[in-house]
């Protein structure tokens, strides 16, 4: 089938009607694109991530902590929240934004050079980490930067050594003043309500494991329907969803690869929609890709 204009697809977002008569490579290339999906919870913390920065100006920022286990959607919000702000939000300006990622290390050094990089502030990766740090200071202020995000920030509590350093560094940062976003395992949550004077700054929220729900229904649905697929997959329904939320162990980024990765198998083998027998096949390879790279 070339056109698809003259199909009937009502399952589909209305913005995919054209993309849904498009080739099954331009399809595939859609299915796999790494695009945020909505879903209640999510929209609350981004709502509450535009409330903090707004506070900015006063004298105690407030900051936010998103913490749980892997794969549990921390990073997704992470990046809607930077995309949507950095872009202007529901204002006509923009929020001067920093945002990274820490690397699996406790070096603070490694902390500061991301900073100076993303912001392009000229640096000597061989200065002390002392010199690192006043001059991402001065990047900061200098770019009047609102908010700072902090992905992985639980790679920075790795070592005991650094920890107390580590805190002290968050607190200088938070007084600037900015607001701080930052996502980690719940060993950053530990670490932040065992600190006098972050845990009364930092807005705390549990992101965990999916279970069935009317959420994750119209979650699973909303995806479904932003997948070029011309015929309806159903994959929202109890009985299916109730599979995929099990094999997936809750965790909602499993629960996404799975889904994209099905809708280009089935575009791959000239079907129009997911079956069970593409979805099975499918959450076999995923998870056992998962459990290779994690073993």
């Amino acid at each position: 089938m070339g056109g698809g204009a003259a199909l009937n697809y009502t399952h589909l977002d209305p913005r995919l009607h054209e993309i849904a008569g498009q080739s099954v490579d331009t399809r595939i290339s859609y299915c796999l694109g790494d695009r945020y999906i909505p879903y209640a919870y999510s929209e609350n913390l981004i709502s509450e991530a535009y409330w903090i920065v707004q506070d900015v100006e006063s004298r105690r920022p407030k900051c936010m902590l998103l913490f749980g286990d892997s794969g549990c959607g921390k990073s997704m919000i992470l990046s809607e929240v930077t995309r949507r702000l950095g872009r202007g939000g529901s204002s006509n300006e923009s929020v001067p934004i920093v945002s990274v990622t820490i690397p699996g290390t406790s070096d603070m050094k490694l902390f500061f050079i991301r900073i100076l990089r993303e912001l392009d502030y000229p640096f000597s990766s061989k200065d002390r980490k002392d010199q690192l740090y006043d001059q991402a200071v001065m990047a900061l202020k200098a770019a009047r930067t609102k908010l700072l995000v902090i992905d992985e920030f639980h790679n920075l509590l790795l070592s005991r050594r650094e920890l107390a350093e580590c805190m002290v560094c968050i607190r200088d940062l938070a007084n600037l003043p900015l607001s701080i976003l930052a996502a980690g395992t719940k060993t950053v949550r530990t670490c932040v309500a065992a600190d006098d004077q972050l845990r009364h700054r930092f807005r705390c929220h549990a992101l965990r494991r999916w279970v069935v729900s009317r959420e994750v229904r119209d979650f699973v649905a909303t995806l479904e329907s932003r997948l070029p697929l011309r015929e309806p997959s159903q994959l929202s329904e109890k009985e299916t969803l109730t599979h995929l939320v099990s094999k997936a162990g809750g965790h909602p980024a499993t629960l996404v690869t799975v889904i994209r990765e099905a809708a280009r198998s089935a575009l791959i083998a000239g079907e129009e929609r997911i079956s069970r027998a593409i979805l099975d096949e499918v959450l076999m390879k995923v998870l056992a890709e998962k459990y290779e790279a994690t073993g």
